[in-house]
């Protein structure tokens, strides 16, 4: 963290302040799946915030994002006076200006642990609430959806695609990378460890799920004679999911769908899902195929699809209905997967997406969370181990963190089950207070706070089995 003089563009965004009060900066990186509670906590400790997002197909978008914000976000905050953070950061008029980048968890991980410079908004460039350029910055402290050590298999290394895939070499925007092209992998060579941080602990507990498009969904509904949300088995949709693509996964719908037509079942499969580097991604591999843990499963492909740093796939006919294909494609942000749901049903084709559970589905979303062996996708279901799809999201302190206190008074700030519960709404499907970070067994205070939180926990291992901690 930086400490300065009130800067001007800050001084704007807000108004006038006192004489004697001083600007903070501090860089975080990592989970785009936490930054809902990361805002609150903001909001909490604010007594204004000024929001500016990375403007789409700038330098401070990398290229790599389909919608402004997806990976860069400045939150300007005049400290409240009553601020947890506490001194000096609460002093009359003071700023902290908070820059997130949210690549994805590996971002949280790497970068932390090597004061690794990445790209961060420059605010300099903030025009409007939307900025056009970047500063590579070293992160203070990172955000990751599973522990950091999880990061250390290839499989889970964000793709080298800088500036976009088209400009790896021999590669370029005359001469483009033909699709299946494999691209070599950020941090390669790198690995981490609980020494690798000035500290690393539990933020939160996370659920993860299972969304199906709406042509999928009536399928479902119709092989399982029902009207309601319908069940699918983790098994059945591992059979499916695993990436062997040398020797093809089952091509079909069948593990699914067994009771309908081969019509119906030879549908082409489409899985929508996340880049390596993703959290989303890593948790998904961990519980349905055990990997990288397991001898018998292997890592997905790294391949460039359509010449773009967002989306990786097996070819280009994504989200179409060629019977008996079988497509699965990768992106850098949840909005893009549920984009590859919706795309599906424009063409009456079936597909299933990965996501963190923080969102309403159902309706007019376009996509539906389905029940997983017979369990509601949420937290109320998860934080007693009725659902499975459950992750604790971990925080990292960079050792070469100008202001360590600050980061270590900003995670105690999200991570308490008051700044979760203030969260509301659908955001709470998706995230729990950790059983680490509630109150004693049994859980004792504010009966509001403690519905959030979690009675179950990996221990700090994503190949250990869910268990109950806590009364």
């Amino acid at each position: 963290m930086k400490f300065h003089h009130l800067a001007v563009a800050a001084a704007a965004a807000i108004g006038a302040t006192s004489s004697f009060a001083t600007s903070y900066d501090f860089h975080l990186s990592g989970s785009s799946a936490l930054q809902k509670v990361i805002a609150q906590s903001i909001t909490n400790n604010c007594s204004s915030v000024v929001t500016s997002k990375g403007k789409n197909g700038s330098a401070a978008a990398g290229n790599d994002d389909n919608a402004d914000g997806q990976s860069q976000t400045l939150y300007v905050c005049s400290v409240s006076p009553t601020a947890s953070w506490g001194a000096p950061y609460t002093g009359a008029g003071n700023v902290v200006n908070i820059y997130m980048n949210t690549q994805g968890s590996a971002y949280g991980v790497f970068p932390v642990a090597n004061g690794t410079p990445i790209k961060f908004i420059n605010a300099a460039t903030c025009a409007a609430n939307l900025c056009t350029g970047v500063s590579l910055v070293a992160p203070d402290a990172g955000v990751s959806d599973v522990e950091p050590a999880l990061f250390n298999d290839i499989a889970n290394h964000p793709v080298d695609t800088t500036g976009g895939a088209s400009q790896v070499p021999p590669f370029s925007a005359a001469n483009p990378a033909p699709v299946g092209t494999a691209f070599p992998s950020l941090f390669a060579g790198q690995t981490v460890s609980s020494s690798s941080f000035a500290s690393s602990s539990i933020a939160a507990t996370q659920t993860f799920g299972l969304a199906v498009n709406d042509t999928l969904l009536a399928a479902l509904q119709a092989d399982q004679g029902a009207t309601g949300v319908p069940t699918v088995s983790s098994s059945a949709f591992a059979t499916i999911y695993a990436p062997n693509y040398s020797t093809g996964s089952i091509g079909n719908w069948l593990p699914l769908l067994p009771n309908s037509s081969a019509a119906v079942q030879n549908h082409q499969v489409n899985i929508c899902t996340r880049l390596p580097g993703s959290g989303t991604r890593a948790s998904a591999q961990a519980f349905f195929l055990q990997a990288p843990f397991s001898s018998y499963t292997q890592s997905f492909a790294t391949a460039a699809n359509d010449n773009t740093g967002d989306q990786n796939s097996l070819s280009d006919s994504i989200s179409q209905n060629n019977p008996g294909t079988y497509e699965i494609s990768e992106y850098d942000n949840s909005a893009a997967v549920i984009g590859c749901m919706t795309a599906s049903t424009a063409n009456s084709a079936y597909a299933i997406g990965l996501l963190s559970t923080d969102r309403a589905s159902g309706g007019t979303t376009g996509y539906t969370f389905v029940n997983l062996d017979g369990s509601v996708p949420n937290a109320s279901a998860a934080r007693f181990g009725k659902y499975q799809w459950v992750y604790e999201a971990y925080y990292q302190v960079s050792k070469t963190a100008a202001d360590a206190p600050f980061a270590n008074a900003f995670v105690a700030a999200f991570k308490t089950p008051a700044n979760i519960l203030a969260l509301g709404g659908a955001s709470l499907n998706g995230v729990m207070a950790a059983a680490a970070n509630c109150p004693v067994v049994p859980y004792s205070g504010n009966a509001a706070e403690a519905a959030v939180c979690s009675h179950v926990s990996r221990s700090g291992n994503s190949r250990s089995a869910l268990v109950y901690v806590k009364k």
